[in-house]
């Protein structure tokens, strides 16, 4: 019976080859019936390609092999890091007064150590062909015309980035001990900035709640004083037509 409703099924197209793979694969389980002829199921259909056998049942998931999925980036990955530059300017608009003497005796020490190796003869183009820099930048130094100063400023400029990494890290430890021995206040943190903030707030809407009530005291006083000499004025009116009119 079962393989006479999927011959009716094939040969008038009603359904889809593939909605019928669970009928087809029932009759195969059953193929010990002599009722059902599977033989001349797939016979009658062999024209159909292999890919389209329905003897086994693929499920495919939702998240196939090789699809890339999106993962949030974690917190702090998504702020940019600040270059060199902008951490040295940032380190300036808040520690200038701490940065500037670290980097004015950092950068005495390095143009000062820069001289004493250009005046003692130390072959700086070797020097710095021996830790592979490029040839445009030591070729200016292979000339003997050069003086003194000149090779220092410019092995000076060339250790920039070291000089100003240098310089953040003495600063940092500097603003580090000057907390620690009291001259520098450490920065408040959130909670403790909205308790600064609230104390303020209560003790401003203080002070403006004790003027408001002084005022109104005040400007009582005052009023019950002019009242009462305006009373005063009255009786000494009255009392000038009093002893007027008894004369």
């Amino acid at each position: 019976m079962a393989g006479v409703l999927t011959r009716r099924l094939l040969s008038t197209n009603v359904l889809k080859f593939g909605n019928i793979c669970p009928i087809i694969s029932m009759c195969q389980n059953t193929v010990s019936s002599p009722i059902i002829n599977t033989n001349y199921i797939f016979h009658k259909h062999q024209e159909l390609p292999l890919k389209h056998s329905c003897i086994s049942l693929r499920h495919f998931s939702d998240n196939p092999l090789g699809k890339i999925e999106y993962k949030p980036p974690k917190k702090g990955e998504t702020k940019e890091k600040l270059s060199l530059f902008k951490r040295f300017k940032k380190m300036y608009k808040d520690y200038w007064y701490v940065l500037i003497p670290v980097h004015l005796v950092t950068s005495a020490a390095w143009f000062g150590g820069f001289y004493y190796l250009a005046k003692s003869g130390v072959d700086i183009a070797g020097l710095m062909e021996s830790y592979n820099v490029s040839e445009t930048i030591t070729k200016p130094f292979r000339d003997s015309s050069m003086g003194y100063i000149a090779i220092s400023y410019g092995l000076y400029k060339i250790v920039t980035p070291i000089r100003y990494t240098i310089t953040l890290g003495g600063t940092t430890v500097s603003i580090n001990y000057l907390k620690k021995w009291g001259y520098i206040k450490p920065v408040p943190s959130k909670e403790e900035l909205k308790e600064m903030y609230q104390e303020k707030k209560e003790n401003l809407l203080e002070n403006v709640m004790g003027k408001k009530d002084n005022f109104v005291e005040n400007a009582k006083k005052q009023q019950d004083d002019l009242i009462k000499e305006v009373n005063k004025t009255i009786e000494k009116i009255k009392k000038t037509e009093n002893t007027s009119i008894k004369k």
